[in-house]
This record gives structure tokens, sequence and C-alpha cells, in this order.
């Protein structure tokens, strides 16, 4: 990725420069707008769990379980 981004970082491309920030602003505009456009409820599972490491607790679509958490025991 740094490589991709290299040719940003050269204070001699400044007008490319905004022109990409520009970019990258519209796209997160545009991502913000599709999540809060979207009909599901989505939200994680508790983060709590008695014994246990939370990497990742469950992932829930409009109150059902779509994704396992995922989490190890501690010894």
């Amino acid at each position: 990725m740094s490589g991709y981004l290299e040719p940003y970082s050269s204070p001699t491309n400044n007008g490319e420069r905004e022109v990409h920030l520009r970019e990258l602003c519209r796209l997160g505009e545009e991502l913000q707008r599709l999540i809060e456009t979207h009909p599901s409820d989505w939200k994680f599972g508790s983060w709590d769990e008695a014994g246990f490491i939370m990497l990742v607790p469950a992932l829930l679509k409009d109150n059902k379980q779509v994704a396992d958490r995922q989490i190890f025991r501690i010894i």
C-alpha cells in the first residue's frame, strides 16, 4: 500500500495530492451515506464473556447472528 501512496507524498505533487485527497473525501462521504441509508440494523454482540478473551464479538443483523464470535479460553 505504501508504494501506491508514495507518489502523493512528494511536496512537488501538491495538485495531485489535493485531487487525491478530494477523491478520498468523496468516497468517505459516499460510504457514510450508504451506511446511514442501509435498511438493516447491524450490531456487535456482547464483549463480556467470563473466562475467555474476546477477539471479536458476534455480528448481528436485525438482531439475528450472522457471524460467530471469536474467543479464546483463559487457562
